[in-house]
């Protein structure tokens, strides 16, 4: 099984999916639940280039912090997507 919806150089090895990822930011809250987002600078258009792939998306529903939808992934799993309404720091900035 492999993501090939996801932009990512795959990495070869083994039995497991390994993809050379770009620079990543993550943001880690305590809590119960255990969630993965990836964040886009436009939902929409994002979900219209994963539907041109055959990758299913769930509803939009809206946030405090973004606009945000589910990708489906191959095994009936679900990954966050969102739109965020909160400022970003530009690459500049992140270094």
């Amino acid at each position: 099984m492999c993501l090939n919806f996801l932009p990512w150089t795959r990495v070869t090895g083994g039995s497991s999916l390994r993809c050379r990822l770009p620079k990543l930011r993550s943001s880690l809250r305590k809590n119960d639940l255990h969630e993965l987002y990836f964040m886009c600078d436009d939902l929409l258009a994002t979900m219209k280039s994963l539907k041109g792939k055959k990758v299913g998306c769930g509803p939009v529903h809206e946030e405090r912090w973004g606009s945000v939808t589910t990708i489906v992934l191959p095994g009936g799993g679900k990954i966050g997507l969102y739109q965020a309404k909160h400022r970003r720091r530009s690459r500049a900035e992140i270094g």
